[in-house]
């Protein structure tokens, strides 16, 4: 006779967010809520300094504005960070190419932080 364990995950839903023509990177309404994010509160990104190879971005979430910080913007429903400086140093053509990122919930040493894994491709021409 079979015995089953329900598989419980951390989220609920595919977290996303999406770097927009102008710069800003812009939430799903999932990610929004999964996040907890809302004015009064500043984001923080980081890279891997062990790893160069790794793509990945880190994402901090705090009450506290640090040097480095993004204050989160909302208007309306829609929250947003004026990233637009931060992804032109990293070198992402956010212009020409349609770049959005998976967003997965990490810990290490006690510290919660966001896993962000890029994905792009080329933005069609509307004709």
């Amino acid at each position: 006779m079979l015995e089953f364990e329900v598989i419980k995950i951390k989220s609920k839903a595919n977290i996303k967010a999406a770097i927009h023509k102008t710069g800003k990177l812009g939430f799903t309404k999932d990610a929004i809520e999964e996040l907890q994010l809302d004015k009064g509160k500043y984001v923080k990104f980081a890279k891997n300094a062990k790893d160069k190879n790794d793509s990945c971005l880190y994402m901090f979430i705090s009450g506290i504005n640090e040097e480095g910080s993004f204050s989160v913007i909302k208007a309306g429903g829609y929250i947003y960070l004026n990233t637009n400086l931060l992804f032109s140093e990293l070198g992402y053509d956010y212009k020409n190419k349609k770049i959005s990122f998976l967003i997965t919930e990490e810990e290490q040493g006690g510290t919660k932080f966001y896993k962000l894994r890029k994905r792009e491709e080329n933005r069609t021409s509307k004709k």
